[in-house]
């Protein structure tokens, strides 16, 4: 089972690249704010298999750049991922945690707790919605 840690922002780059945004150059991935934010990896056999970054404004968290190795998609490790972020921030005493969840993504989100509102908007042509989840 994969273990959750704070990573670095640089450690989330190369799954952020390979898994979200192929096409698009490893530097255009990183986030003026990464440098604030709160990084999660998720490490098995010594690799990390699953990256995501929470960015905290006030009370309220949001959930950015989400991905997981495809050899390990649908085994749970994202589902745990996201708990083990949820109960993070709880303890820190935040309030709401959300993300512009992709179309594809929506099931997802909603068996963990997240309520998808807003209008489907895009994003270079990809298809989201707003999810938010109370902690």
């Amino acid at each position: 089972m994969a273990q959750f840690n704070k990573i670095t922002a640089k450690e989330t780059l190369d799954l952020r690249h390979r898994v979200l945004w192929p096409n698009k150059a490893k530097h255009q991935l990183i986030l003026p704010a990464d440098g604030r934010g709160l990084h999660y990896g998720a490490v098995q056999d010594d690799a990390i298999v699953a990256v995501a970054s929470v960015f905290v404004d006030q009370s309220d968290c949001r959930l950015r750049k989400f991905a997981i190795d495809p050899d390990f998609q649908r085994q749970g490790i994202g589902s745990a991922m996201i708990k083990h972020i949820q109960n993070d921030l709880m303890e820190c005493g935040y309030n709401t945690l959300w993300c512009d969840a992709r179309e594809t993504a929506l099931l997802f989100y909603q068996s963990l707790g997240f309520q998808i509102t807003g209008a489907r908007f895009m994003k270079s042509d990809v298809a989201y919605f707003k999810a938010t989840l109370a902690l």
